[in-house]
């Protein structure tokens, strides 16, 4: 692996955006904490206080490793960052379609689309780039418990 110097403007750049789609998804999902409490909730699920958090986290291992693959001069770069933009304006929806439209099935089909598009993401980077293919593990992890979740809650509701 070559060690090239951090663009520190295109590193802030890409956490910044990639917080920005998360946001998008924050004012689409509309009253997501009251809405939290009400459910019925599977068993393992964490208080609402728990998301953000761990969404935050998420997001800045998410736009580092983006920003890692951004760099790399394999010609799979284009269609790999495709990938990642894509993911993440599926990312963005998925709380207008639970939160606010209570679309719960069709909320955790978008999440396979959005774990599967991670997973490829995530293997194409593995040959260009493994810190950035690293940085999006925690992501595919916290999709399956979010997928676990997101059943639990449309069998219970």
């Amino acid at each position: 692996m070559n060690i090239r110097p951090i663009k520190l403007k295109k590193l802030i750049l890409y956490v910044a955006v990639t917080f920005a789609f998360g946001i998008v998804g924050t004012l689409l999902g509309g009253g997501v904490s009251q809405t939290y409490t009400a459910l019925n909730k599977p068993p393992l699920s964490p208080p609402g206080v728990v998301f953000p958090i761990v969404w935050s986290i998420l997001y800045v291992f998410m736009g580092i490793g983006a920003y890692f693959l951004s760099n790399e001069r394999a010609e799979k770069i284009s269609c790999l960052l495709k990938i990642y933009w894509i993911q993440l304006v599926f990312n963005a929806l998925w709380p207008l379609i639970f939160w606010r439209l209570k679309a719960f099935n069709l909320a955790a089909v978008i999440i396979v689309v959005i774990l599967t598009l991670v997973i490829m993401l995530t293997l194409g980077a593995s040959k260009i780039n493994k810190l950035s293919s690293l940085l999006f593990l925690p992501y595919i992890i916290w999709l399956l418990f979010a997928l676990y979740l997101n059943i639990g809650i449309s069998i219970l509701n």
